[in-house]
C-alpha cells in the first residue's frame, strides 16, 4: 500500500511551532503563513494572529482572525475567540485614526531631481538622494517638504504604481531622503524603485504630468499584438537553444515579493497568481494557469475596484478563496511563456517588448515585475 502524503499545511505549521518554541518570530510567520494558505487548523491561524497582536501589526492581526472565522467556520475553538476579541477591540479603537489618515493620503504622479547626479548615480540608495521635489495633481513640494509633512504626520505618500506603494523617509549617511515601499497583508515594507520610474515635473499643478502618466502607463492593443508577431518570427529562425535573444521561456523563483504566490498545483499545473492594477484606477486580482510546457490554459481575474475604493480585507479574503481553489501542491519556481489576455477591456499578462535590440517581458498592467535575458536566471526587476 502506497504511504499517505503527509499534509503539507501541517508541515509548515508543526515547522512554525518548532521556530516559535526557539524564539524565532521571522521564520515562524513565514512558515505560518504557508500554512494558512488551506485550513488544516485553526490553530495556525491562531499563532499567526498573536504574532501580529504582540507586533502591534493589528490590521495583518485582523486579517488573519476575518480568514479564520470565515474559512474555517467548523473548527472555531476559544483560542480563536479570545484572540478575536482582542484584535476586534484594537482594530475598532483605531477606526477613526486609520479614516483620518486614509483622507490625507496624496498620490504621487512626478518627480524633479539634479538630473545630472541622478543620471550618473551607481546604486538605488545614490539615485534616490537626488530627488529634489516631488509632485502630484495640483502641488509641487521639496523632498525637505514632504519629509517635514510625514514626520508630522500632516500627510502620507504614494506612488499609484502599486498597492500601499507609500512613501518613507530615510535615515542615509548623507541625510535623509524619500524611497517607496511595498507592502502586503502578510508581508513588512520592502525598499522598491517605484519613485524612479515617474516622469519629470511639468509645471506647479501638473496636469500634464498627470496625464503622461496615464498615458504612458496605459497598454496599447495593436503595439502588444504586434510584439507577439514580432517575437513569433524570431522564435522560428533561433536556430541555438540559449535562454539568450527572444524570449521563449522565462523563469520565475519563488519569493516573498512579488513572485509569493507561484507554483505547482496539485494537478501539476504551474500557477501564478498577482495583483494587478491600471495606475490611479483599477485593482485586480488575476490567477493565471500554465501547462507542464509554459503555455497559458486558464486565467482568472477578479475586480477589486479603483485603489480608493477597494475593501483590503474583501480581497484579501478572495486571495484566501482563490487560492484554495488551486490546490496548492508547493510554491516553488516556474518556466513560462509569454502570454496576453483581455479581462475587462484591459491587456493583461507577461508581455514582450522589444527596445532596439534587446527584449523585455513586462507584468501588464501595473509592470511591477520586469524580466531581461537570460530568461533562465529566475529574477526580475521591480
Amino acid at each position: 500500500m502506497q504511504a499517505k502524503e503527509p499534509d503539507r499545511h501541517l508541515l509548515h505549521f508543526e515547522t512554525a511551532l518548532q521556530a516559535l518554541r526557539s524564539g524565532d518570530k521571522k521564520t515562524a510567520t513565514t512558515y505560518l503563513t504557508l500554512s494558512v494558505a488551506g485550513c488544516p487548523t485553526v490553530a495556525a491561524y491562531v499563532e499567526l494572529a498573536k504574532i501580529y497582536f504582540e507586533d502591534k501589526k493589528i490590521d495583518k492581526a485582523y486579517g488573519i482572525v476575518t480568514q479564520a472565522q470565515d474559512l474555517c467556520k467548523n473548527q472555531q475553538d476559544d483560542a480563536l475567540k479570545a484572540i478575536a476579541i482582542k484584535v476586534e477591540t484594537e482594530w475598532l479603537a483605531a477606526r477613526p485614526e486609520r479614516e483620518a489618515i486614509a483622507a490625507l493620503d496624496l498620490a504621487i504622479y512626478c518627480i524633479d531631481a539634479d538630473w545630472e547626479k541622478f543620471n550618473s548615480a551607481k546604486s538605488p540608495e545614490a539615485i534616490h538622494e537626488c530627488i529634489t521635489h516631488l509632485g502630484g495633481d495640483g502641488w509641487r513640494l521639496t523632498v525637505g517638504e514632504v519629509i517635514d509633512r510625514i514626520e508630522k504626520n500632516v500627510n502620507r505618500y504614494y506612488v499609484p504604481l502599486a498597492k500601499h506603494s507609500f512613501v518613507r523617509v530615510v535615515n542615509g549617511p548623507n541625510g535623509k531622503y524619500l524611497r517607496a515601499v511595498v507592502t502586503d497583508c502578510f508581508l513588512n515594507d520592502v525598499y522598491c524603485d517605484n519613485l524612479l520610474v515617474l516622469g519629470e515635473c511639468i509645471s506647479d499643478d501638473n496636469d500634464e504630468a498627470l496625464e503622461n502618466f496615464q498615458r504612458c502607463t496605459s497598454d496599447d492593443r495593436n503595439e502588444v499584438l504586434e510584439n507577439f508577431r514580432l517575437l513569433e518570427k524570431e522564435l522560428q529562425r533561433k536556430e541555438l537553444a540559449t535562454n539568450l535573444g527572444p524570449p521563449e521561456l522565462i523563469t520565475i523563483d519563488h519569493d516573498d515579493y512579488h513572485a509569493e504566490y507561484i507554483g505547482l498545483t496539485k494537478d501539476n499545473f504551474q500557477f501564478f497568481m498577482t495583483s494587478l492594477f491600471v495606475p490611479g484606477a483599477d485593482e485586480f486580482l488575476a490567477v493565471f494557469l500554465f501547462n507542464e510546457s509554459g503555455d497559458l490554459v486558464e486565467s482568472k481575474v477578479d475586480h477589486l475596484g479603483t485603489r480608493e475604493t477597494m475593501d483590503i480585507e474583501a480581497a484579501r479574503q478572495l486571495r484566501s478563496n482563490r487560492l484554495s481553489e488551486l490546490g496548492v501542491k508547493e510554491f516553488t519556481t516556474i518556466k513560462v511563456k509569454p502570454f496576453a489576455v483581455e479581462h475587462y477591456g484591459i491587456t493583461m499578462g507577461l508581455i514582450p517588448e522589444k527596445f532596439e535590440d534587446n527584449w523585455t517581458v513586462e507584468l501588464l498592467p501595473g509592470n511591477c515585475m520586469a524580466f531581461y535575458a537570460p530568461w533562465d536566471s529566475g529574477i526580475y526587476d521591480t
